[in-house]
């Protein structure tokens, strides 16, 4: 339970997150829903008066507000309004967090440290999750079945209404679906002939005189594709009656199951190489195991990444969100700066290739990961536009591509649209552009091209070295 004054408004984010917070405290506590109080204050739970969106259709749209923006749309259970003679207290009737699924606001999962509000930990969040695994739904008797039934493909009603099936798309370029087949039961059979239907095509890769890189090579290691689709078979939550779907793009394979990733992180179990603690279909994964389809013992994600850090290609990515597991695997490089680094530095941990393929890719990285980059003089550049360093650069034979990355010194830029101006006579905003735009490092975006041309623009003018005698649309630039 939470009390808060909120004589006239509260902040609808606080507002969310302590929705998040308290139905994620309700079910760590076992209890059935919890409450959250506007128009009291508290320390001493002294009545002060809330008068919170005090017209009730308003009231009521909070609902719908906050199903918005939590996981799978819950919302609260009732708003209740008092009016008591000190004043009105508007009640909030929170629900648990179900079995399984910790519960989030606009994507950030929430707990309270005491009387805090603050993230909820991972411990907590393992907890939640763990509920989910107490039934194991693949060791379940089916009564009705037979020996029989184990290789005919119609005899998968009898688990209905889960799905045992896997889809192949194959799309071209533009996403447009080329060719497809989907295989059923038993999936053991299936697998094969999924991994048939998948062009493993070679891919060549191109000398530039300093590499070592090898004249052609399977574009996707068919360990990788077998992991991917027996982790799918092996993790997929089959009660959300979901296909697996394999899909092949060119230069890259998409596979997903519908489910929650049980560890949680995908960088902690591919850097710890051990097996997993929980399984949600324990005894689907012992029979895979026991048939050679996976390796229970650990560290076939970490092989899956291993072998894409050999071609030098981009590592898996994994995408978590929506209740679905969603791995992709590339089949050509990315960056050839990274491949760059990998050839020429063989004793490079994977953790610093996980974070190198996070930079190559564009992604985010947090503060402590970029210090730890820099301090191996593997990058630089400011955040979130970090690139190869120069110590890197220089000794790949990349300098030119370092100096694209850094730009070049702002009086260049001056002189430059100085002597463009002389020669001219005149620049319009447009010329300016196309002088500088191509000349500005590389890890600008074009608003932050336009932005700096601006800057430099206004430089000049206030030191008295050009004036626009056009208009602020049309302009003309001239020397002064």
């Amino acid at each position: 339970m939470e009390f808060k004054e909120a004589k006239r408004t509260f902040d609808f984010t606080k507002l969310g997150k302590y929705f998040s917070a308290l139905s994620n405290e309700a079910n760590l506590k076992g209890i059935s829903y919890a409450w959250l109080v506007f128009g009291i204050e508290d320390k001493q739970h002294k009545i002060v008066g809330s008068q919170f969106r005090s017209n009730r259709k308003k009231l009521d749209s909070v609902k719908s507000e906050i199903a918005n923006k939590t996981t799978n749309r819950i919302t609260f259970i009732e708003i209740h309004e008092l009016q008591l003679p000190e004043g009105g207290v508007v009640m909030f009737q929170i629900p648990v967090a179900p079995k399984g699924i910790p519960i989030a606001f606009e994507g950030h999962y929430y707990g309270r440290d005491s009387e805090e509000l603050g993230p909820l930990n991972l411990e907590e969040i393992e907890r939640i999750r763990a509920q989910a695994i107490t039934e194991d739904w693949s060791a379940s008797i089916v009564s009705q079945a037979t020996i029989e039934d184990l290789d005919k493909e119609e005899s998968e009603h009898f688990i209905n209404p889960a799905e045992a099936k896997i889809r192949w798309l194959l799309k071209d370029e533009k996403g447009n679906d080329r060719d497809y087949l989907i295989e059923g039961c038993p999936l053991i059979l299936g697998v094969d002939k999924i991994y048939n239907k998948i062009r493993n095509l070679k891919y060549r890769y191109i000398h530039d005189g300093t590499t070592l890189f090898p004249d052609e090579v399977d574009q996707y290691e068919p360990f990788t594709i077998r992991e991917a689709i027996n982790n799918c078979i092996a993790h997929q939550d089959y009660v959300l009656s979901g296909k697996i779907n394999v899909v092949e793009l060119p230069g890259q394979l998409i596979f997903t199951n519908v489910g929650s990733f049980i560890p949680g992180s995908v960088e902690q179990v591919v850097i710890d190489n051990a097996p997993e603690e929980h399984y949600r279909n324990r005894f689907l994964a012992t029979a895979m195991f026991n048939v050679k389809m996976v390796d229970t013992a650990g560290g076939g994600i970490r092989k899956m990444f291993n072998y894409q850090r050999a071609r030098l290609f981009p590592l898996p990515e994994y995408d978590l969100n929506n209740n679905r597991v969603k791995v992709t695997i590339a089949g050509k490089i990315l960056d050839m700066d990274f491949a760059r680094i990998l050839v020429n530095n063989k004793d490079l941990g994977l953790e610093d290739i996980i974070l190198l393929d996070k930079v190559q890719k564009k992604k985010p990285i947090i503060p402590e990961e970029a210090k730890h980059l820099r301090k191996k003089k593997l990058i630089e550049g400011r955040s979130p536009n970090y690139y190869l360093s120069v110590s890197v650069a220089k000794e790949m034979g990349k300098k030119a591509d370092y100096s694209k990355n850094k730009g070049l010194d702002k009086e260049y830029y001056l002189e430059l649209v100085k002597k463009a101006i002389k020669q001219h006579g005149s620049l319009s905003r447009k010329d300016i552009d196309d002088l500088l735009w191509n000349k500005l490092p590389d890890w600008m975006d074009d608003q932050q091209r336009k932005n700096k041309i601006k800057n430099l623009l206004s430089e000049l003018r206030s030191n008295d070295l050009i004036k626009n005698e056009g208009t602020f649309k049309e302009s003309k630039w001239v020397l002064k």
